[in-house]
């Protein structure tokens, strides 16, 4: 598992994704609660089912993730927005997280920062300091089978230690809330999926500018805004990453920037397939970025902003080659 530390990483990352050598993002040994600097283990992106929201008490800012075990949970938190798994520091702020990020039903938790994986008994979080605050279960924390990770109850707020799985049996989904002083600009809103027709991992990203998109995918993603190979392609990005009202749109990783007219896709390579909208490209007020329409998948050129006048957001959708050994969260 890389660790990206540095302020260039911790600046484009945002959410869940696959995890790979990235060149340039150093690494750091100074947390003993996540796998050991050298560890190539992928990671894969986990999607902000909620958030940002902001908390008036102390102007932090939190997401809660698809459900996926606590230590995939906290690489994504750190690596990618950086930050980490809520730290709760009163009760004020439990009852916060509990009303705002764990309104679910039955037998929901979340997951917090807090475990004794290190020292069974000794609690801390992610940074390895101890809680000035706790919430515990009447009986909990109980070390049932090595239960070494903390989560929230939905129903009461009480905290209870469980076992480091996505879905614990007996007690259902737990899902990561993400605490960071600010909210990144770019986090991936849904994925990942696998397309069977080339066994790639997909993800869409929050609405950004084509440059910023791109940016994320290559540089923090490990892979590239999507190429589409063929018209199967075309209709599967469509069916599963572009279901938006009438005018949404999600960037491809096409563009005629470098020299007019001639399109291609971020590696250099030029399009094996297109499926252009009538009268479309047509550069009107130089544009230059290719995006895909909801309604049809036909592509358009348009301008490299988050939310072009007339038009609406645009949703970067990343493409991943996925390792082998992935196993893809439920």
């Amino acid at each position: 598992m890389i660790r990206l530390n540095s302020p260039v990483c911790k600046a484009a990352a945002a959410l869940l994704l696959t995890l790979t050598a990235l060149a340039g993002c150093g690494g750091s040994d100074d947390n003993p609660n996540l796998p050991p600097e050298g560890d190539t283990t992928p990671v894969l992106g986990l999607a902000a089912l909620q958030g940002p929201l902001t908390n008036p008490a102390n102007g932090h800012v939190y997401f809660r993730l698809a459900s996926a075990d606590w230590t995939t949970s906290a690489a994504v938190a750190e690596h990618f927005f950086g930050g980490q798994l809520v730290r709760i520091d009163d009760a004020a702020e439990n009852g916060w997280v509990l009303a705002n990020l764990n309104s679910f039903s039955g037998s929901a938790r979340v997951w917090l920062g807090l475990n004794d994986a290190a020292s069974e008994g000794n609690f801390v979080y992610m940074d390895g300091s101890a809680p000035a605050y706790t919430h515990w279960e009447p009986g909990e924390p109980n070390n049932n089978g090595d239960e070494d990770y903390v989560a929230m109850y939905s129903g009461n707020g009480n905290w209870v230690d469980v076992v480091d799985v996505a879905n614990p049996p007996g007690i259902g989904p737990v899902y990561g809330v993400v605490e960071v002083a600010a909210a990144p600009p770019v986090y991936v809103v849904d994925g990942p999926k696998l397309n069977p027709a080339n066994g790639h991992l997909y993800y869409r990203l929050n609405s950004t500018d084509w440059t910023t998109a791109d940016a994320f995918a290559r540089e923090v993603m490990g892979g590239y805004l999507v190429r589409i190979a063929d018209a199967a392609e075309n209709a599967w990005v469509q069916a599963n990453l572009n279901s938006f009202a009438f005018n949404g749109r999600v960037w491809l990783g096409l563009s005629d920037a470098a020299t007019e007219g001639t399109f291609v896709y971020t590696d250099g390579s030029a399009p094996g397939y297109t499926q252009w909208e009538p009268n479309e490209p047509n550069n009107n007020g130089d544009e230059d970025y290719v995006a895909m329409y909801a309604n049809n998948g036909n592509w358009v050129d348009v301008k490299d902003l988050a939310n072009p006048p007339f038009i609406g957001p645009v949703y970067g959708v990343v493409e991943v080659e996925m390792p082998e050994a992935v196993t893809l969260p439920r």
